[in-house]
């Protein structure tokens, strides 16, 4: 889900904010989150928000085992994000609808506890307008979309709610949301500071998940042939074991020992069990000196089998 235009004038900078450590878990700008809140730190910072401003930096820690992050443990570069609805459940932990508002660099932590808090500079975002920018934009726009149509998860809506998006950072949150790729990697692309690089890189990490999902279909489609392959196989092995069974095969080898034969004594796939001569059984008797085999010419009515 994506937010319209927005300003952020009201923000100041180098302010003091409550801080939340996220796990295996980066926040963009511009992109609604659903988040669930239970570390007893996260749950403070929550509590201690004002119901007039609700703003919080969210900012990834680098273990994700870590229970209780210590200020190292915690990338420099998050997102000040606002949050839009909360909802206390019965164990105490929360439930929290967020947006990100501005990028933000972490200067210092003021305070671990009861909750985590820092003082985080804004980052400005450059306003691009340029040839370049709009064919950037556009790249980017243009394989998001093949990633759509060649990925069975999302629809031919996302792309387009996606590419009529003209902000650079609210396209490039509401894209990663959808992309395979690595916490960390996310994380990285979080902290190029420069737009057009930023879309560089993003247009990089949309290379590498096409080559993933191309190589998801070559792989199902190398599978399918495979089951193909072995089921046909299974389905011949028990057939050639059904007629061993019933000797047929025997059938075929007697038939080749007519008087008369001309070539082979030959069987269709579907060959069974007959009268002397195999069902499905298929041999030529010459004229002179050949025999007429009533069991090739066959019993039923409108048999099929012809002496000609």
């Amino acid at each position: 889900m994506f937010l319209g235009s927005k300003s952020v004038t009201s923000v100041k900078e180098g302010r003091v904010y409550p801080l939340i450590a996220l796990r295996d878990k980066v926040l963009f700008t511009d992109v609604l989150v659903p988040l669930f809140i239970g570390r007893a730190k996260s749950v403070s910072a929550i509590k201690s928000l004002k119901d007039n401003e609700n703003l919080i930096v969210f900012a990834m820690q680098k273990d994700v085992e870590e229970n209780d992050p210590a200020p190292e443990g915690i990338y420099k570069v998050g997102v000040l994000a606002k949050i839009k609805q909360k909802i206390v459940m019965s164990d105490d932990s929360i439930k929290v609808l967020v947006v990100g508002l501005r990028r933000a660099i972490i200067r210092r932590f003021v305070q671990t506890e009861p909750f985590l808090a820092v003082e985080a500079e804004l980052i400005e975002e450059a306003e691009l307008a340029d040839s370049f920018y709009s064919r950037l934009l556009d790249e980017v726009k243009d394989k998001f979309s093949y990633c759509v149509q060649i990925n069975p998860r999302l629809g031919n809506e996302v792309a387009r709610s996606i590419t009529r998006i003209e902000e650079p950072q609210k396209l490039l949150g509401a894209i990663v949301q959808h992309l395979s790729t690595p916490s960390k990697m996310q994380q990285e692309l979080l902290e190029v500071l420069n737009i057009r690089s930023q879309l560089e890189r993003l247009l990089d990490l949309l290379d590498a998940e096409i080559k993933t999902l191309e190589l998801d279909d070559k792989l199902k489609e190398d599978v399918k042939k495979q089951l193909e392959q072995s089921q046909k196989e299974y389905y011949l092995n028990e057939k050639m074991k059904a007629i061993q069974r019933d000797n047929a095969l025997q059938q075929v080898a007697n038939v080749a020992c007519l008087p008369g034969i001309v070539g082979n004594s030959l069987a269709m796939p579907d060959i069974h069990y007959g009268y002397g001569f195999p069902i499905g059984g298929v041999a030529a008797t010459a004229v002179e000196g050949g025999v007429v085999s009533p069991g090739g010419v066959g019993y039923d009515i409108n048999c099929g089998v012809r002496l000609l």
